[in-house]
């Protein structure tokens, strides 16, 4: 009848619809009133907007069916990144895959907050001293906060 719906999608009223509106788009047809005006003459009792909605993805040069997508949060990123990877549940997981595909710095923030919270559970801070040695310097505008003016120093004129 109609395509398979991805899993993390809800089925809708206009889902038998969809194969139609994508064939319709391929041969033409781009106009949301006409082709809601087409379904509603095949039976279907949705609203325009769904149909609007439904073919936005095609301007876009993406699937009928895909669903959007947000990106996560940064609070959700960070959570992620933080958590233990056998406390993670599979939907995480997954996210977070994603996501170091998307950003493959994160990947490496990820490494280095397991091996901080590694030196934390061992409470081994040689490790510590290791990641520091191996550190790059600070950006040569930075100074250490022991080397910036104090707010009692006034300079005099």
């Amino acid at each position: 009848m109609y395509a398979a719906l991805p899993a993390s999608r809800r089925p809708t009223s206009l889902d038998p619809s969809l194969e139609y509106l994508q064939q319709r788009w391929e041969e033409g047809e781009h106009t949301a009133t006409v082709l809601h005006q087409e379904i509603v003459a095949k039976g279907y009792r949705g609203h325009y907007q769904r149909v609007k909605m439904a073919i936005a993805p095609l301007r876009r040069g993406m699937p009928v069916d895909t669903p959007h997508q947000r990106p996560p949060s940064h609070r959700q990123a960070a959570r992620w990144i933080t958590t233990t990877p056998f406390r993670r549940g599979l939907h995480a997981t997954e996210a977070l895959r994603r996501l170091f595909d998307h950003c493959p710095e994160l990947n490496q923030t990820h490494d280095l907050v397991r091996q901080f919270a590694a030196m934390l559970d061992s409470h081994d801070a040689t490790l510590l001293t290791r990641r520091n040695d191996s550190a790059n310097s600070p950006p040569p505008a930075s100074r250490p906060w022991s080397a910036r003016p104090t707010p009692s120093a006034k300079t005099s004129p």
